[in-house]
């Protein structure tokens, strides 16, 4: 990751932190945010691809998901396109 691609993630981290008020957030706001489904997230767990996550403690018999936002932010800035002239 080169310098502006540093400042990009750490001025989203902090658009995402502002919103949030957390360092991490589940997958419903996470899929928003990245312009995908939550049943695609889902998938990419599943097959060990994609934004990394956390699981923590058990919520109604399953794990409760997290992302963090450093890693939310850095997935949406490595998937930036850059358009040629």
């Amino acid at each position: 990751m080169n310098r502006k691609e540093e400042t990009e993630v750490k001025i989203l981290v902090n658009v995402i932190f502002d919103e949030f008020k957390s360092l991490t957030i589940p997958p419903k706001p996470t899929a928003k945010l990245v312009t995908r489904s939550e049943i695609s997230l889902k998938r990419d767990r599943e097959e060990g691809i994609g934004i990394p996550f956390t699981k923590v403690g058990k919520q109604t018999g399953s794990d409760k998901i997290l992302y963090n936002i450093f890693d939310i932010a850095s997935f949406v800035v490595s998937r930036k396109t850059k358009v040629q002239k």
